[in-house]
């Protein structure tokens, strides 16, 4: 698929599934930000990786009006 068609299917996530992400998915995920343009390199990236009790308390924090979806 070509990089055009990728950004052109993009779409904005409104809900999340409650199963965690594989641990190799995110390390792809990582390795691939590395390698992703900015001017001269110098702008960096920035990961958070929010698991259990912690990822409750955020969505919970964030998003406070809104209920948790049923597991």
């Amino acid at each position: 698929m070509e990089f055009d068609e990728v950004i052109k299917q993009q779409r904005s996530r409104r809900s999340f599934r409650p199963d965690p992400v594989d641990r190799e998915v995110l390390d792809r995920i990582f390795r691939a930000s590395q390698k992703a343009p900015s001017a001269g390199f110098s702008q960096g990236t920035g990961f958070l990786v929010l698991e259990g009790d912690d990822a409750s308390y955020f969505w919970a924090t964030a998003f406070p009006d809104r209920p948790l979806d049923e597991e």
